[in-house]
């Protein structure tokens, strides 16, 4: 990951190097601009879901489930014929906007977790559907997909494969949450009439290092998650 980020570094410094074209110049903008405001949103909802959802995967049962809910101000609604909880919040912050969510939580053999969250409300769309495990070196490990959606069409799809997070009961200003140790997410973003992106936000703590190509121009920042 370190070297692919590397490239990403050279590339752009290579492009820049015989100045900056009117057209390079509107990329760059452009793929600013994604990063810092639909990308940044869409790993904020990440970041909330995992806050909520890692330390269930630790406790694997639905009584440790309704401790943690109530500890977040989440409602949770027990399926008393099935094994698949709804877990109704008010609002996880998604760029210091709270946003509500709905989520289906299903405990599986093998200290597995299968969440899939729906948000209301904000400026996206959002959907997640994750998987997480219990691994006794690394924590909660996550795989699963992202993806939301704004008004104007443009969507953000994100994909995470072995992505590790520990739970923290104290951090300041979150209370109970999730930390990154390991991983990243895949990134893929469309809209209407403008250019394919794609690129990687690397995870570590409670942010990423997000790096985009469109068009041959590369954008890389930081974000502070959740």
């Amino acid at each position: 990951m370190t070297q692919r980020f590397g490239l990403f570094v050279c590339l752009a410094l290579a492009a820049c190097a015989g100045g900056t074209s009117p057209d390079l110049s509107a990329a760059q903008l452009t793929a600013d601009e994604v990063r810092e405001g639909c990308v940044a949103s869409t790993l904020d909802v990440m970041q909330g879901v995992l806050d909520l959802f890692a330390p269930a995967a630790a406790v694997d049962s639905v009584d440790g489930l309704a401790v943690l809910a109530q500890e977040a101000g989440c409602t949770l609604i027990l399926d008393v014929a099935g094994d698949t909880h709804t877990v109704s919040c008010p609002g996880v912050m998604v760029r210091g906007e709270p946003v509500a969510l709905m989520a289906s939580v299903t405990f599986l053999d093998g200290g597995r977790l299968v969440v899939f969250v729906q948000t209301d409300g904000g400026s996206l769309a959002t959907e997640a559907d994750f998987e997480l495990r219990v691994d006794p070196e690394r924590g909660i490990v996550v795989d699963g997909i992202l993806r939301s959606e704004s008004p104007d069409g443009r969507v953000v799809e994100g994909t995470l494969e072995n992505v590790a997070v520990r739970t923290i009961a104290d951090l300041p200003g979150v209370g109970f949450g999730a930390l990154f140790t390991s991983g990243s997410v895949e990134l893929d973003i469309t809209q209407p009439g403008l250019d394919r992106m794609t690129g990687t936000a690397a995870l570590a703590g409670r942010s990423a290092l997000v790096a985009l190509e469109v068009g041959g121009i590369f954008s890389q920042g930081e974000l502070s998650l959740g």
